[in-house]
């Protein structure tokens, strides 16, 4: 079945500190999959820019780039819990392997999470009407 959008959503105790040693090969391995890994010195601006947020505990950018996948860290709306969303910009069956991909890593790393598919689904609904 082919999905839009593949949402990690995180326990209520987790900071986004708690990324500080997986992110770096997370981010890695999301770029390889995608087929998105930018030349050497845009991916160090990649990793730069998160990983100064991850060790501050603030919100990382994700990878929020043009492109057919996108890594997004939305703003967590107020009593929320902090969550990461992988974006494809169509209904694609490869989207489903790649965030089976990261939430293993993420399970491998010990950051617990619950995975939602779709959810923007609702959001896509409400902008056509």
């Amino acid at each position: 079945m082919k999905k839009r959008s593949g949402h990690f959503i995180f326990a209520e105790n987790f900071h986004y500190s708690d990324l500080e040693d997986i992110f770096p090969s997370l981010m890695d391995r999301f770029l390889e999959e995608t087929g998105l890994m930018p030349d050497e010195e845009i991916h160090e601006i990649y990793l730069r820019v998160n990983m100064d947020d991850i060790v501050r505990d603030k919100k990382p950018e994700g990878i929020n780039r043009k492109g057919r996948f996108r890594l997004i860290f939305p703003i967590p709306e107020e009593g929320a819990r902090k969550e990461m969303y992988i974006h494809a910009n169509t209904k694609v069956t490869e989207l489903k392997r790649v965030v089976q991909l990261i939430s293993d890593m993420l399970r491998e790393g010990g950051i617990e999470h619950e995975l939602v598919w779709d959810k923007l689904d609702k959001v896509y609904r409400e902008l056509k009407e």
